[in-house]
């Protein structure tokens, strides 16, 4: 596979929901062999509360230490603006990186409101994005991919069946389709390129009986990860309450959106 990433990203702040995402990220850094780049901003002045942040992605070093990462490297950058906007700052540094977070409070409308930091990178990090439920587990065993046969739901496919490959995880094709026959079709041709790629991978057809992100969010709920491409999370598409907008807003699952227009 040629969808493999250069770099892991983390955004932490100490906070248990961070440390389960630092706990992810590790994982990931160890799987692709990567290193490793733990960020903590901080925004307010004078020298404690940089030290604060420091001693917040040392906490971070030493976790990931213990999971096996070999290279990892700290920043602490003073914000300008919201901690969001310090993570897409260095995340556009990495153009082939995931950034990692915890989504603590993104299924909360008032916390989105409130300028919630995983609500604002949904919609505007420079790269994939792998947003963690901190009652989740950090060893990711079981992934399901979502695709609707389009161009850019592949790429998708190929960062999701990366990962799986990289953590050791098992796989699974998911569509959504009026029924059985079309979604067939669908998960076809992916899964011949795949096999010409030399990747087999298990396949289900969602026959939707509702909204087509409410069937994958409960169709995902059993699995570790769910990956999305995000198109629809930005422009008109998201106000009309696209899927991957509803997904990331509903799913209980730990969710890799990935960037399907580069």
């Amino acid at each position: 596979m040629t969808s493999e990433y250069a770099e892991i990203v983390v955004g932490t702040d100490g906070s248990t929901g961070a440390t389960h995402a630092v706990r992810v990220a590790a994982g990931l850094a160890k799987g692709f062999d990567v290193p490793l780049l733990i960020v903590c901003a901080w925004t307010e002045s004078g020298g404690e509360a940089y030290l604060a942040a420091s001693q917040t992605t040392e906490v971070a070093a030493a976790i990931a230490r213990d999971v096996g990462v070999t290279e990892i490297l700290r920043l602490e950058p003073g914000a300008v603006g919201t901690p969001a906007d310090a993570l897409i700052a260095v995340a556009e540094q990495y153009s082939d990186a995931v950034l990692v977070v915890g989504g603590c409070g993104l299924d909360n409308a008032m916390d989105r409101f409130g300028g919630n930091v995983a609500h604002q990178l949904t919609h505007h990090s420079p790269v994939d994005l792998l947003v963690t439920h901190s009652d989740g587990v950090a060893d990711l065993a079981t992934i399901a991919i979502s695709t609707d046969g389009s161009a850019s739901a592949t790429r998708a496919v190929y960062r999701g069946i990366a990962v799986a490959e990289a953590v050791g995880a098992r796989a699974k094709l998911l569509t959504v389709a009026k029924d059985e026959e079309a979604g067939g079709l669908v998960l076809a041709a992916i899964v011949d390129d795949l096999a010409h790629r030399g990747v087999t991978t298990d396949s289900e057809v969602i026959v939707a009986k509702g909204h087509i992100a409410k069937e994958l969010v409960e169709a995902s709920a059993n699995y570790d990860l769910l990956v999305i491409g995000n198109r629809g999370m930005s422009g008109p598409s998201r106000l009309l309450g696209s899927v991957a907008n509803r997904v990331t807003h509903q799913s209980a699952t730990s969710l890799l959106l990935v960037r399907t227009i580069l």
